[in-house]
């Protein structure tokens, strides 16, 4: 068993509109529900999550295209008919992601229910941890909801049993132990000293291949 650690951009990332939902987040929870990883999220994640995704996921695209959309029809740089469709289809896009932003606490729900997935909340020892991250790990890129996220994923991994493989997907590129030009952050102690392997996608097929 493999165990999988995440943050809040996984929870986002399973749980924004459908059509932009990332194949890789998706194909992990179907591998937690397999039995063949268990996800270990920080609740704090997900209420990071909804809050970004209810910021970050609005509609606003509909209305600029909606005025597009008029303007090329009075121009006459589109006819009737394709005018038409192109409302039809705007209006398709802004009723389902409405509809799906308003279903997003049931949304976020279902996933933290999954099987093979756990929620875990803060305990006394990652808060403890996460007050000594900035003298720990002194990295000015990293921030203190960065440093609760990393002392929450540190402790959990220490709970579990020694030889169980321990994973981190992470797509912060804050709490990733290697910068673009292959240094090393002070991070990458931290994370080997926990056991924890880093992982910047949420793609195992190299360890778990499909059947």
């Amino acid at each position: 068993m493999i165990h999988v650690f995440v943050e809040s951009n996984w929870v986002v990332d399973v749980c924004v509109p459908s059509f932009r939902r990332s194949r890789d987040a998706l194909t992990l929870l179907d591998r937690a529900a397999r039995g063949e990883v268990m996800i270990h999220v920080p609740h704090i994640a997900l209420r990071e999550a909804q809050s970004a995704i209810l910021r970050k996921y609005q509609p606003k695209e509909h209305r600029v295209l909606q005025q597009f959309r008029k303007w090329a029809k009075d121009q006459r740089e589109i006819d009737e008919q394709t005018s038409l469709a192109a409302n039809q289809f705007l209006a398709k896009f802004s009723d389902l992601v409405t509809t799906e932003l308003a279903r997003l606490d049931q949304r976020i729900s279902e996933v933290q229910n999954s099987s093979g997935l756990e929620v875990f909340a803060l305990n006394d020892a990652m808060l403890d941890r996460s007050i000594s991250m900035r003298t720990e790990v002194p990295d000015p890129q990293l921030k203190p909801f960065d440093e609760t996220i990393l002392a929450a994923v540190l402790v959990r991994a220490c709970e579990l049993p020694s030889d169980r493989r321990r994973l981190f997907c992470t797509l912060d590129f804050d709490l990733s132990p290697v910068v673009r030009n292959n240094n090393r952050k002070h991070l990458k102690t931290v994370y080997d000293q926990a056991k924890v392997e880093v992982r910047t996608s949420f793609d195992l097929s190299d360890l778990l291949p499909e059947n």
